[in-house]
């Protein structure tokens, strides 16, 4: 009897594991960008939502304050904002003592504020008695958000037209000064 060779195995269904590896690796690499994607766009969005926040908690802010502050600092934390917090100081600007650019840098921002006619030089008479405004400058602190990061701060940084009287102003100025020493 001769001896029968054992028929050929077919394979019908499945996969060897070498293509199996394959698959794994290939879906791997194509899952990696992805995860990285979904993660920045997250961080984004928690960005917009902080920015957002911030700006209308100083809004809400500034307006308190150009209702209630007259000069001086504070600082606390918003109520309907847990963890974001606030410091500010006002002071009484006149713009009677000028704002006239600086000599040796006419390309900058900051004014010299040292000439008393820099402004209005020739006929005062028909100005209010004072030209004053509060200088405000509002920080907003959102929290960190991990303990390795720094949070956002906010900065708004304006002038408040105060309509007074020159006898009201030097008051409140001597007053702010008195605090200062």
């Amino acid at each position: 009897m001769t001896r029968s060779e054992p028929p050929p195995v077919r394979r019908t269904s499945g996969f060897t594991l070498l293509e199996v590896m394959i698959s794994v690796a290939i879906l791997a690499l194509a899952v990696i960008p992805m995860l990285l994607t979904r993660e920045h766009c997250f961080d984004n969005a928690y960005d917009t939502k902080v920015s957002f926040t911030i700006q209308e908690l100083a809004k809400r802010k500034l307006a308190d304050i150009s209702l209630n502050v007259t000069h001086g600092r504070g600082n606390g934390e918003f109520e309907q904002a847990r963890g974001y917090t606030f410091e500010y100081e006002v002071t009484l600007f006149d713009f009677r003592t000028g704002l006239e650019e600086d000599e040796e840098d006419r390309d900058s921002e900051y004014f010299d504020t040292t000439r008393s006619d820099a402004v209005y030089a020739d006929d005062e008479s028909d100005l209010i008695d004072s030209l004053t405004a509060r200088h405000v400058v509002l920080r907003v602190f959102a929290p960190p958000k991990t303990d390795d990061e720094d949070g956002f701060e906010y900065v708004i940084d304006t002038y408040i037209p105060v309509l007074m009287t020159r006898e009201q102003f030097e008051k409140l100025q001597d007053s702010e000064n008195n605090e200062n020493s």
